[in-house]
């Protein structure tokens, strides 16, 4: 179990505060570096998973209410098995998520960028 947790909280069409729900984080130095809902009123998350040996391999969550299980997990171990991260999140009109991020390939820095579908 991770040190490190994730605390969302979903409110009402009329302002009122819902369950609090706690999420491990799939490591303990997870960092997240964007949040964004989708129009399924899944909150996603992007970051790193600050892992030992300078790998921060790229993080994206999602969590679709204050009850059930979470909608998925997204570990990226970029081709050059170096450090990446997933430093950016957009949500498109159809609800389509947007990950923006960089890794490290052959000693070089590079960007990816994912689609992930509601």
């Amino acid at each position: 179990m991770s040190v490190r947790q994730v605390l969302t909280r979903w409110f009402s069409a009329a302002g009122e505060a819902g369950a609090a729900r706690v999420e491990p984080t799939p490591s303990n130095d997870a960092i997240g570096f964007a949040v964004g809902e989708d129009r399924e009123g899944k909150i996603v998350i992007a970051g790193a998973l600050q892992q030992p040996m300078t790998d921060a391999n790229a993080w994206i969550f999602a969590v679709p209410g204050p009850v059930g299980a979470t909608a998925w997990e997204v570990v990226r171990n970029g081709p050059g098995q170096g450090p990446d991260e997933a430093a950016g999140l957009a949500i498109d009109a159809w609800g389509y998520t947007y990950i923006a991020g960089s890794e490290f390939e052959a000693l070089q820095p590079r960007a990816f960028a994912l689609r992930l579908y509601p």
